[in-house]
């Protein structure tokens, strides 16, 4: 039985008495190459080079003290060359045998290979890594740096060696960012992100950086870290900052644009109507400005736009909207509540503003302003029908003689 048990083994298997072989499994004549009957009987060094011999039996005679130990030699078969082995060496007492070694004999050329193989790739891993124009990392699930391309010195100013070990979120320009980008990598369920970060570089100016990154988890799901490949961004984020900017703004005076003004109108109205309360919106353009252009040039009038909408923003709130809509036209949008005085008393200054001269290459450029006042949701209940009652009021203004302004009722 024990045989049979011995000879389904995949490793081979030699029982040696005083060198003798006295029993080897198939799978120990198949490695060796040699038939049954020439294996038993023969001094167990017919399978070991005679350099290892002695090192090899010095150890098996250590008995108990190596009971388990596993021991590498190159096993010399019948044909072809050294094997590759590793053994175990067990010392067993046997009533009618004596004293015996079991050596249970692994064939290491596939492990080798396998080996080899493993490290011929993460040779390869690690080639391609260090010549990454982009800066891989890798972190535990701690946050720690674990792993980072040689890149990050041109990225951050930060060698491998600096910065394994440190908390990637130290590096993020506002460290809550961090807590951020971990929160979109759990609703993504272990899908990849893109995310774009403001990090610091060791200088201390800020970096922009667009990053592929995925959370790494081991074999039963559990989170083990984070993984990424990340590149500066900041010229692009400039850029698109300058596009959104551009896109929202008013080149001449800087100001929001009809667009934007018109899109912010239309929130602004949704708010109200959801909290019951009320807008102001004051419509107004500058009487005189066509003879400002004629007389003395676009130049003097682009002057003049510029200096009286930088009035108008320093006089106003942050939280109050200001736009050219277009030529010399302005509006002005009031979220909070104001009562009709008080919307008048702001419109009778934004007048007085307008009226203030502007000293143009020894020349002085004075010009008046007409301005109307409308209310949501009395005189206007969507942006355009809004815009046109205070469109409106503004030329009321105008007609009852310029230089002021007209409510509606």
């Amino acid at each position: 039985m024990l045989g049979l048990i011995l000879d389904s083994q995949r490793d081979a298997v030699f029982a040696v008495k005083e060198r003798k072989i006295i029993y080897a499994n198939r799978s120990a004549v198949k490695l060796a190459g040699y038939g049954l009957d020439e294996l038993l009987e023969r001094d167990f060094n017919l399978l070991v080079d005679p350099d290892e011999d002695p090192h090899l039996m010095a150890l098996a005679q250590q008995r108990g003290r190596n009971q388990n130990r596993e021991i590498q030699f190159d096993l010399i078969p019948k044909t072809g060359g050294p094997i590759p082995v590793a053994t175990v060496l067990n010392h067993r007492f046997h009533d009618q045998l004596g004293h015996l070694f079991i050596a249970s004999v692994h064939d290491l050329r596939l492990r080798r290979k396998l080996t080899k193989k493993i490290k011929r790739s993460e040779r390869e891993f690690r080639q391609i890594i260090e010549n990454l124009p982009d800066t891989f990392y890798r972190t535990d699930a701690n946050g720690i740096i674990t792993m980072l391309s040689p890149s990050s010195s041109r990225l951050l100013g930060y060698t491998p060696a600096e910065a394994i070990g440190t908390k990637l979120a130290d590096y993020y320009y506002h460290p809550e960012d961090r807590d951020h980008v971990m929160q979109k990598l759990a609703a993504n369920h272990g899908k990849p992100i893109q995310v774009d970060s403001a990090l610091r570089h060791k200088s201390g100016h800020l970096v922009w950086v667009f990053s592929h990154l995925y959370a790494r988890t081991d074999d039963d799901g559990n989170f083990i870290g984070v993984e990424g490949v990340t590149r500066e961004s900041t010229k692009r984020k400039l850029d698109e900052e300058r596009w959104i900017y551009a896109a929202n703004h008013d080149f001449l005076t800087g100001l929001y644009n009809r667009n934007y003004f018109n899109a912010e109108l239309e929130r602004a109205m949704r708010r109200a109507k959801r909290k019951d309360d009320q807008l102001t919106l004051i419509y107004f353009d500058l009487d005189g400005f066509k003879s400002i252009n004629d007389n003395h040039g676009h130049d003097a009038g682009d002057e003049l736009l510029s200096s009286i909408a930088a009035q108008v923003k320093h006089y106003f709130r942050e939280s109050d909207l200001i736009a050219r809509i277009g030529g010399d036209e302005f509006a002005i949008l009031f979220e909070n509540e104001l009562p009709p005085q008080s919307a008048r008393e702001v419109a009778e200054q934004l007048v007085m503003l307008c009226r203030h001269p502007l000293e143009y290459h020894g020349r002085t450029l004075k010009v008046s302003a007409s301005a109307g006042v409308a209310r949501y949701p009395c005189h206007g209940d969507c942006p355009k029908t809004l815009l046109k009652s205070a469109d409106n009021a503004m030329y009321q203004a105008k007609l009852a003689g310029k230089n002021r302004i007209a409510l509606l009722n």
